[in-house]
């Protein structure tokens, strides 16, 4: 038989095309073999590159492949998009441990008049939207409420006591008026918090303003008791003599009245 003669196989070392956007990879291909059959249709989710760009190819970019190799192309379908869990009241080390598990987490905490402390608030992005796998979600968690010290507001005017509360992130409620026997008339006599007492953020303050100096009104003096009268010595020696029923004294009854600013349960 008559031998066939030897032709040697024209190959070509491939170009590397992962990190390039899908159409420039498929020119760089066809630049080197324009009888290449590229197969594109198998994509991957992928934190690194965005989607659209070639996250690997089989052969590997250096290989050498013939003229008329079929390369394999996966396609980045961008990063996994999750949706945000519900942590509303979770406890927030219970929170962090679960979200990690998907996500990076961050701590922001931020003062709460109805949310239980170290509770989560709320998360950004919220729980209804998506997330990509691996980015940042924001834990927002209750610090309780914020305590302050009230300001001592007593001889201020009117106006300078207004100012004073809502500096302090306190509100301003109900103004009354009434004499003083201390303070002139329009400056502050009394206030129903207490000052240098601690008050929640956004506590209402009442006040009441002197409207002119009034005397003191006098307290009044115990009345003495009556002294018992001495009892005679019964006629009849073996009969007890009964001591007299002691009058009993009056009873004084004060009503008072507190405010409680905070719940005890949730302060510091």
């Amino acid at each position: 038989p008559t031998a066939t003669p030897y032709v040697p196989l024209t190959t070509v070392k491939i170009q590397n095309v992962v990190g390039r956007k899908l159409e420039d990879a498929k020119k760089v291909l066809y630049k080197q073999s324009e009888l290449f059959t590229i197969l594109d249709g198998d994509m991957d989710y992928s934190d690194e590159y965005e989607a659209g760009m070639v996250i690997s190819q089989y052969p590997l970019g250096g290989a050498g492949v013939a003229l008329d190799e079929e390369i394999r192309l996966v396609i980045s379908a961008g990063p996994e998009m999750l949706p945000v869990p519900n942590y509303f009241l979770w406890n927030y080390v219970d929170a962090k441990v679960e979200a990690e598990n998907d996500f990076k987490v961050r701590i922001e905490f931020e003062n709460s008049t109805t949310i239980e402390n170290n509770m989560v608030i709320r998360t950004v992005p919220a729980s209804t939207e998506f997330l990509a796998k691996g980015s940042e979600l924001v834990l927002v968690v209750s610090r309780g409420q914020k305590m302050l010290s009230m300001p001592n507001l007593l001889g201020m005017t009117l106006e300078g006591a207004k100012t004073t509360i809502t500096e302090n992130e306190l509100v301003v409620g109900e103004v009354s008026y009434a004499g003083s026997p201390t303070y002139t008339s329009g400056l502050v006599c009394e206030q129903r918090t207490v000052g240098e007492t601690m008050v929640a953020a956004g506590t209402v303050i009442n006040l009441t303003v002197s409207n002119g100096i009034v005397e003191a009104t006098p307290t009044p003096e115990p009345t003495p008791e009556p002294t018992p009268e001495p009892t005679e010595a019964p006629e009849n020696p073996d009969v007890p003599t009964v001591p007299p029923t002691p009058t009993p004294e009056p009873e004084t009854v004060w009503e008072v009245t507190i405010d409680v600013p905070y719940n005890p349960l949730n302060y510091g």
